[in-house]
């Protein structure tokens, strides 16, 4: 951290984990009505298929239940996808994080980057019932466990 970053009026450190990351963006998923409705397409047609066989009084058939269960878990499913393969490079799941507020920044300091975020560039700052997410333009850039935030 630098001085700058140390002297702010708080800092904290936090190990991200690819949980972390998971429900971060499957949060993220179903933010905003249009998310929510494009989400919902998988599983209204998992249901749809489902209300097929039904009404044909039948035994769905192997495929229509592999078909029922994709649509059913698309978007978790796809999401931990995502986690799976850029979580292994993402230089926040490496290790520590150290978070550093001054009334200019957010300094974020890894093992393997640095990064600053002056307050004039967070577009807005949303808390969950887990995370403090800051956001750079509409996507997430920076979020801390609310618990963290809590006990300081």
């Amino acid at each position: 951290m630098t001085d700058s970053a140390s002297r702010g009026s708080l800092s904290f450190r936090f190990q991200p984990t690819r949980g972390d990351l998971y429900r971060l963006l499957l949060g993220e998923a179903y933010r905003s009505p249009l998310r929510l409705l494009l989400n919902a397409a998988f599983p209204v047609a998992g249901l749809a298929i489902l209300g097929l066989v039904l009404s044909e009084r039948r035994a769905p058939t192997a495929l229509e239940m592999l078909l029922i269960a994709l649509a059913l878990c698309f978007t978790p499913l796809l999401t931990a996808l995502i986690v799976a393969r850029t979580g292994r490079d993402h230089p926040m799941l490496r290790g520590e994080v150290a978070y550093g507020f001054s009334a200019e920044r957010i300094e974020s300091v890894g093992e393997s980057f640095r990064s600053e975020v002056d307050w004039d560039h967070i577009s807005r700052v949303r808390e969950t019932s887990r995370y403090l997410i800051f956001y750079v333009s509409a996507f997430p850039a920076l979020f801390l466990p609310v618990r963290l935030v809590q006990a300081a």
